[in-house]
């Protein structure tokens, strides 16, 4: 039993220690990552109006050594037919991260499948637009050709790049293959999601920017404090966790007063929500863990008094019985010695009285 009571002490001392409660330095630490990720996700993915008119995004521009990169007419931005100016980045492959080679095809020839149509189907291009083939030739491309591949791949980066700091951004990765499992039709509510709620490559950006802000300088702080330290692995894991939890209600924090001021609920960090769920339920785990074996602890102290309460009750009773032993042997002692007394007192009697009646005999 004792040993079973010792054994639960022991894992309770290795799970909970002082270095599991948040210090005051923890507390800041917190602040800070909560805060710097809720700036970044507010800076990066910033509404298309900005702030009601302040932090609006603009297009970046492009340095002078890549500035004849930068082409004009690019066939990847051909306007689709019954879309808007800066919508048809949603129906356009050329600006879906994940169809780089099409972009490439579609560039390199100037020709080739554009991107889906409002009412189904695909765009194409048939001849290439001799202001393309031009750009491309004053820029040192030759068109068709697979040896232009690397300053082809320059030319897609710097269109990409600039697009994602525009205000309609880009769309989100792999959205044109739904488009085409829809039978080459996007589906409303992505049309929807994207160009009008903005849900788009810039705003998911800043909400996994902040999500990587608080998962690894909340690491990183908890490898910088046991740093030449000994601790057991599950004590810097628990205040790992509760390090990215607080920072992370910090950065949340943030991020709820971006949506009441945009008033658009599709800029609430759900990467966020859902990555910490992990965290979250570590910390219950071991929440519950402590109290199952504190009660563990509390109900086998409880048997070990019971025990010991019964222990000191058959020690009392033996006691006793021990005293009752005791005592009878002396009292028998006693009644034998007093026997022996008596039949030695009768004894001398009787001999005094023989020798009285020899002594009168001899007279």
């Amino acid at each position: 039993m004792q040993s079973e009571i010792e054994k639960i002490d022991s894992e309770l001392d290795q799970m909970f220690t002082d270095q599991v409660k948040l210090s005051k330095e923890d507390v800041i630490a917190c602040v800070i990552i909560g805060l710097l990720a809720g700036a970044t996700d507010l800076l990066i993915g910033r509404p298309a109006n900005g702030y009601n008119g302040f932090l609006k995004p603009t297009e970046p521009k492009i340095p002078g050594i890549l500035k004849k990169y930068d082409l004009s007419n690019n066939p990847i931005d051909t306007v689709v037919p019954g879309i808007s100016v800066g919508d048809h980045r949603l129906y356009s492959y050329g600006h879906d991260i994940l169809r780089p080679f099409e972009a490439a095809k579609l560039m390199l020839n100037g020709t080739g499948n554009v991107g889906v149509t409002p009412d189904g189907g695909i765009l194409k291009i048939a001849i290439a637009d001799p202001n393309w083939i031009s750009q491309f030739q004053n820029a040192g491309i030759t068109p068709n050709s697979l040896t232009s591949l690397p300053q082809l791949a320059i030319v897609y980066f710097l269109h990409m790049y600039k697009d994602f700091w525009t205000p309609r951004s880009l769309p989100i990765p792999g959205i044109t293959y739904i488009a085409d499992l829809n039978n080459h039709t996007m589906p409303k509510i992505l049309d929807t999601l994207v160009n009008e709620k903005e849900l788009n490559l810039r705003t998911l950006t800043g909400q996994l920017s902040a999500l990587a802000i608080i998962e690894l300088l909340s690491r990183l702080y908890v490898f910088l404090k046991f740093k030449g330290k000994e601790a057991p692995q599950n004590v810097k894991e628990l205040l790992r966790d509760k390090i990215i939890l607080l920072s992370a209600t910090f950065g949340l924090s943030v991020n709820i007063f971006k949506v009441l001021l945009t008033r658009n609920i599709v800029f609430l960090n759900f990467p966020l929500i859902i990555a910490l769920i992990r965290p979250a339920l570590n910390v219950i785990k071991n929440i519950g863990e402590r109290n199952y074996l504190e009660n563990k602890r509390l109900l086998l102290k409880s048997q070990k008094n019971c025990i010991e309460i019964a222990k000191t009750c058959y020690l009392i009773d033996y006691s006793q019985e021990c005293f009752e032993r005791v005592e009878n042997y002396v009292t028998g002692k006693l009644n034998e010695w007093k026997e022996i007394e008596n039949h030695s007192s009768s004894e001398i009697e009787r001999l005094i009285l023989e020798n009285k009646k020899l002594l009168n005999e001899l007279e």
